[in-house]
Formats: structure tokens, sequence, C-alpha cells
């Protein structure tokens, strides 16, 4: 570790960085420095040994014929001296080991992954977790959300992947979109989100048609009732994750037929015939291709 960093941390340890050590993890601050990462052109000096014990990969940079087998010094390019020195205190100093927190995970993760670092892998993971989970109550911004749902997706985090669509269906499909979701995560995570939020949205919409039909509403039950098939319609129109997708298509159809919305099943229809349309071209294209290489192949 840069011995200024080092010295600081060491002279001002917090309750939050100490933690309960074994005897061996308390040799690790008296190993001797076998080695040097230089960081940005700053050095880290550190012990071969307990790098390798905690990272497969440096285990096999050290133990195998790499020529950073016997080197003193190893640049490590395209790494940030603050994120890699937050990164080692994860596990490097066992007396004084830190948290990964909502501050500092992003940074860290990159380098877990890289360095196979599993302990710390599952520390970042149940971070991004907590951090979802919070949003069942006290969201966290949309845009963190999503950045937390693209690391998870990168790093194939199950557990942040397995609670993100019940998690995001508390954000608006509009606040969702302003935020990015297109570019920050898969087809397959929006739609699971879409499918959560619209379960809350038939709650509320069945209980509201049953009272229209039953003719004991108001105006403003009948306005409202309006206003969200107007969003179903605009939905379908303008978002090409629904209007492509045929289990949504399909999903506003029946929609459509169980609360006699003929405007959103008339919509949700033209794209499911637009959808047929080119299954059935794309499927006599493929059979004239396959015509054509016979007769090349016969002639």
């Amino acid at each position: 570790m840069a011995s200024e960093a080092k010295q600081q941390k060491l002279e001002e340890p917090t309750d939050e960085d100490v933690k309960p050590d074994s005897p061996e993890d308390q040799q690790t601050m008296f190993l001797p420095t076998d080695v040097t990462l230089m960081v940005e052109e700053k050095p880290f000096d550190l012990n071969k040994k307990w790098l390798a014990k905690n990272s497969p990969v440096f285990k096999k940079m050290f133990e195998s014929d790499f020529e950073e087998k016997h080197a003193e010094v190893i640049p490590l390019p395209g790494k940030k001296f603050k994120d890699f020195e937050i990164f080692l205190y994860t596990f490097y100093f066992p007396p004084f080991i830190r948290p990964v927190t909502e501050e500092t995970v992003f940074d860290i993760l990159p380098l877990a992954d890289e360095y196979q670092v599993q302990h710390v892998i599952e520390k970042c993971t149940l971070c991004l977790v907590d951090m979802i989970k919070k949003s069942d109550k006290h969201p966290i911004g949309v845009e963190e959300f999503l950045r937390c749902l693209n690391y998870a997706e990168h790093y194939k985090l199950t557990p942040v992947l397995s609670i993100a669509p019940t998690s995001g269906r508390e954000y608006t499909f509009e606040s969702l979109k302003d935020a990015g979701i297109d570019e920050m995560i898969s087809a397959d995570m929006k739609m699971e989100i879409l499918e959560e939020r619209c379960k809350i949205m038939d709650s509320i919409f069945e209980g509201l048609v049953k009272s229209i039909c039953s003719g004991n509403t108001t105006t403003k039950e009948k306005a409202a009732a309006e206003r969200i098939e107007n969003i179903l319609v605009h939905a379908c129109d303008n978002i090409r994750m629904i209007n492509t997708n045929a289990q949504a298509i399909e999903c506003l159809i029946r929609i459509g037929e169980d609360f006699s919305l003929q405007t959103l099943k008339k919509h949700a229809e033209k794209f499911q015939k637009i959808k047929e349309t080119r299954s059935d071209c794309s499927s006599s294209f493929g059979t004239i291709s396959v015509r054509r290489r016979i007769h090349k192949n016969v002639y």
C-alpha cells in the first residue's frame, strides 16, 4: 500500500474499519513486501503470498511461468489508484477491512471480478441486493436502480437479478424510459419489470372497471378509466418493446376483451396482424431460398 495512505489508516482506524481477525490475519500486517504494484505511477508495496491466497489471478501470475513471477515491480495499466486502494482494503488488511458501501460498490466490483476475489464479489452482491430491496419502501433513484441492474447483468449476479423485477415495479415506466432503460438493461429484464408493473395496474384497473360495469360510477371514475385506456393505447402504439412482443400484444388484446376496451383491442390487434404478416413473409422467403439452393445443387 502506498506508504502515506497506509500510515494514515493504520494510525487512525475507525470502529467500522476494525473487524475480528484470526491469528493468521494478524500476521498480514507483518508480511514482507516482495512486490510493488504500480497504479497511475504510484506504488502499492504488497506481499505476493497474501495476494495469491485471495486472488486466483494473482496466484497464477506469481506461481506460473509468467514474467511477473520474478518481477519486483508490476505496472497495472488502465486502473485508477483510488479505486484499487479501496479494492485492496476489502481483503488485504484484515484488521482494517472496510465494508462495501453504496458509494464504493461500483468501483470495487469490476476489480473483484477481474481478479476473481470471490468473497469480495459476494460482498458487492449483498450491497446491491440491499440497495434494490430498499427501493420497496424508500426508493433509490431510478438511475441508480438501473445502474445496479446493469452491473448485476454484466457480472451475472443472480441474487440481484432475482429481486429486480418486483423492485422495479415501484418506478413508473416513463421514469425508467427517461433514465435510459433501453440502453442500460436487457430486453428480457425490461419485460419482467413491465409485467410486474402491469400486475399492480391489473388490480387497480379491475376494481375500477367492475365499478363502471355495475353502473355505480362517478364522472371522475369514468374519466380515470378512459385515461388508463389511453395510457395503454399510447404504450401499445409507441413502445417498441411492447408492440413487437407477441406476449405483450396478446395481453393487451385480452385486457381489451375482458373489460370491453374496444380502442385498446383494435390497436393491439393491428400490431398482432403486422407481426403475423412479417412472420409469414419471413417463412415464405426462407422457403424460396431453400428451393433456390436445391435447384442450384440439382442443376
